[in-house]
């Protein structure tokens, strides 16, 4: 043991210093590196593969699509300024993989180099015309599971040239904005101000409400097979032409997709190029927005219970008194229209990733056997995963904790054994980034299960603040402030599709009608009833009035005057116990709030108090509940 303590802190002292560097390391001593297995296939044999996987539909040339809404952007040019390309300079991350010219040099030089790279991406865009070299891809290959000594199981993430890269993040933003245009509110994949947390909670949302009806909830999940590798270029280009784009724009998106090769490298070695026909490369700057461009027409099927986040698309449907009769042939029947856009569009849907649940906590649940996508029967699982949340039988949300605290548990390893190299801060820095981080995905999901499934995570946090000498807020707060911040999101609508049909209604109580002990001012309204299940009252919508109440009503009014959003930092920080952090460019009214002697009062009770009492103190912090 002293020689490995010695070996590590040697290792330690001469490791580089970056980021990357540092979590390789932490994960080799977790036990969580993926080292290299000597029984993987060649470079060549995974080129082959690659390449055969990216010749998707590669002599289908005809499409007669037009955009059913009529809609179209005209889109002719892209602009090039010299402030966008210094600015995507220097955004460069120098711990990326270096490909040609490295981004600590095209960083630091940007000042030097930005005239002469304007001069270029101006000539690239004015002739439409992409640099050869540009098109070629390096692959990485990542093994994604089951047997390493087949191809099959790797998946092609693609390293383009640093420059390129450089070119790309210059004119990303107005490719986007257009393409975006088009994005249809099913899809909440690479959509700014839109990750899986709002996914996640539309699903949960969407479900507890079907339960709290006590109806049953279908849940379906489907997988676009190699979505990226296998985009149809000439699919690709009609919608966007369809769409209004137009002259020297047109011309370069069809340069960037034509003539394409790859190269898969692993260590020193290299195959030879390989020509494609298909797909985007998956690490480019605005690859992401062409695949939710390209899925933008399964809008048009009309299927209400869709919802898709990139390539994994959902079918949610509600089984009721009324239409138990008629459901199984409504599902069936937009199955097989998924089918033909598939044929249509030369996409391919995983048979074997395709799966269904029934969420359901009725005695006799509906049956659902007679299911069947593409001729095959689905298979009905007891815990289904969706971008990462779990979703059980019965939305007790109990796998998810399970897992989510098992992640803990192990990443906890990596702390121990830095224990006698780091301080007590640094421990506490590690254990927020390494371990909390993984634990709290999905939080807002989770937080409807029972409290004795949650006490799993509180109990991995115990352990770590024990191991490493520190303090933090606890995981419950954590969630408060989580859902504070989706419920100011949506109070300012700017929730994605479905999600803003959840919109608290926040009212006005007026004090004269209100009885002994009863809050005043801006409240949300309680949905809960003497009859709500549970679940549903530890949920979004049942957990957010009393979360409410503990918000002080002034910023409150600043809020709803101006933008709830702008005040969602301070009151999560006001949650989680921590001093909010006074900002040059604060609003009047959160100055005046900072400056209060009445909230004070707040902070001076919270801190008394500890937080240690957070479960059991919901009007604690609540100004009206307060005797001074």
């Amino acid at each position: 043991m002293k020689t490995y303590n010695a070996s590590l802190k040697v290792r330690l002292d001469n490791m580089e210093r970056s980021e990357k560097a540092f979590w390789k390391l932490t994960k080799e001593i977790a036990g969580q590196s993926r080292s290299a297995n000597k029984a993987a296939p060649s470079v060549d044999e995974l080129a082959d593969h690659f390449a055969n996987k990216m010749s998707n539909a590669k002599d289908a040339k005809e499409c007669d699509w037009k955009p059913r809404d009529g809609k179209t952007i005209t889109f002719t040019s892209f602009k090039i300024k010299f402030p966008k390309v210094l600015e995507s300079l220097k955004k460069l991350n120098v711990t990326k993989s270096v490909n040609s010219i490295p981004n600590y040099l095209l960083k630091n030089c940007a000042d030097t180099i930005a005239p002469s790279l304007t001069k270029l991406h101006k000539y690239i865009v004015n002739r439409a015309k992409y640099p050869s070299f540009w098109k070629i891809g390096r692959i990485t290959p990542l093994h994604k599971r089951k047997e390493v000594s087949k191809a099959k199981n790797y998946r092609p993430v693609t390293v383009v040239p640093n420059e390129d890269m450089a070119f790309e993040n210059t004119i990303c933003k107005q490719l986007y904005d257009w393409l975006a245009a088009f994005t249809p509110d099913s899809q909440f994949g690479f959509l700014k101000g839109c990750g899986t947390q709002d996914y996640g909670a539309l699903m949960a949302l969407k479900v507890m409400d079907i339960l709290e009806r006590r109806n049953e909830a279908i849940i379906i999940s489907l997988d676009v097979d190699g979505a990226f590798d296998r985009m149809w270029h000439e699919g690709l280009l009609h919608k966007m032409e369809k769409r209004g784009m137009r002259g020297r724009a047109l011309k370069l998106a069809k340069d960037y997709l034509r003539d394409r090769f790859i190269q898969v490298v692993v260590g020193m070695i290299r195959s030879a190029l390989k020509r494609i026909f298909s797909g985007v490369p998956q690490g480019g700057k605005f690859s992401q927005n062409l695949w939710d461009f390209d899925i933008s027409t399964l809008d048009e099927l009309d299927i209400d219970g869709l919802i898709a986040y990139a390539d994994d698309c959902g079918l949610l449907y509600e089984v009721t008194a009324e239409n138990r009769d008629t459901i199984i042939d409504e599902i069936n029947s937009n199955l097989q229209s998924l089918a033909e856009w598939g044929i249509q569009w030369h996409a391919t849907f995983a048979c074997d990733k395709t799966e269904g649940c029934l969420i359901s906590r009725k005695k006799v649940p509906f049956d659902v056997s007679q299911l069947r996508f593409q001729g095959e029967k689905i298979e009905f699982v007891k815990e289904i995963k969706m971008v990462g949340f779990i979703f059980d039988e019965k939305m007790t949300m109990g796998p998810m904790v399970k897992k989510s605290s098992k992640k803990g548990r192990a990443k906890i390893a990596a702390l121990f054994r830095l224990r006698p190299y780091l301080d007590s801060a640094n421990l506490e820095l590690m254990y927020k980034a390494f371990v909390r981080s993984a634990m709290e995905y999905g939080n807002l999901e989770y937080m409807i299960a029972a409290p004795s499934t949650l006490q799993k995570l509180d109990r991995v946090q115990a352990a770590a603040e024990k191991l490493g000498g520190f303090k933090v807020e606890s995981l419950e707060a954590r969630r408060d402030a989580s859902l504070v911040g989706l419920l100011f999101k949506l109070l300012d609508g700017k929730g994605r599709g479905q999600l803003n049909n959840f919109k608290p209604e926040v009212i006005e109580m007026d004090p004269k009608k209100m009885c002994r002990n009863t809050l005043t001012g801006l409240q949300i309204v309680d949905k809960t009833n003497s009859k709500s299940l549970m679940s549903y009252e530890r949920s979004i919508v049942g957990r957010a009035p009393a979360v409410w109440k503990k918000l002080p009503q002034d910023v409150l009014r600043s809020g709803k005057e101006n933008n709830w959003q702008s005040i969602t930092k301070e009151f999560q920080r006001f949650l989680t116990g921590k001093q909010a952090k006074k900002k040059k460019n604060t609003t009047k009214a959160t100055k005046q709030w900072e400056q209060d002697d009445s909230h004070a009062e707040c902070y001076s009770m919270a801190e008394i108090q500890g937080f240690k009492n957070y479960n059991n103190s919901d009007d604690i912090l609540n100004k009206s509940t307060i005797t001074t």
